[in-house]
């Protein structure tokens, strides 16, 4: 984890945060995260790891540079999962093979005006987050937050650029519609779908 927070510049000096104890309280919270304030976070780094931050100093980690180290170690954690060594013997016609999904859940209602929700008596706020994985090369191809009525099917025609020839693209239904099937022949791309 130190040496991809170093790579990503998440760790550029030596810091009370390193890439462990903030990749701990993202993604292995014990806690629902999105009910967890900035001072809950800092009071959760003073507990675990005796670390003393401000919500200020907290609240500035959250950059880019955070954004690039949580990808390339949930890159890395996948890759420790998913072994691709019988897909690479027969997958040689294609250059990557990219599945993509995606999940939506509530956030609060206070940022409602970049992430409307459903509206009616759904939630005001909720997010969609679009995940494309290259399962030949175990790189994400695609990581996105959005608001949630980005629907699958916009993303599929929005995120097209992302897609090369020989790719074989796996996607359920919700992204797959004519002129999303259209570009992709067009750009010389396979794809698996059940229509």
């Amino acid at each position: 984890m130190e040496q991809l927070a170093k790579e990503t510049t998440f760790v550029q000096r030596e810091s009370k945060i390193n890439g462990k104890n903030f990749f701990d309280i993202i993604v292995f919270n014990n806690e629902k995260l999105k009910e967890q304030s900035l001072n809950d976070l800092s009071i959760d780094l003073t507990e675990r790891y005796g670390i003393k931050i401000t919500k200020q100093s907290l609240h500035n980690r959250f950059n880019d540079h955070a954004i690039a180290f949580l990808e390339k170690a949930l890159e890395r954690l996948l890759n420790q999962q998913i072994d691709v060594s019988p897909l690479l013997t027969t997958a040689k016609v294609f250059n990557r093979i990219l599945i993509k999904d995606s999940v939506c859940f509530q956030i609060d209602k206070s940022l409602a005006d970049s992430y409307p929700g459903s509206g009616g008596s759904g939630s005001t706020a909720a997010v969609r987050i679009q995940f494309e994985y290259d399962l030949l090369k175990g790189q994400i191809n695609d990581l996105s937050v959005n608001a949630f009525n980005d629907q699958d099917t916009t993303n599929s025609i929005k995120t097209l650029e992302l897609t090369q020839e020989k790719d074989l693209i796996i996607r359920d239904l919700a992204y797959m519609n004519l002129s999303v099937l259209k570009g992709l022949i067009k750009i010389g791309a396979y794809f698996l779908s059940r229509l």
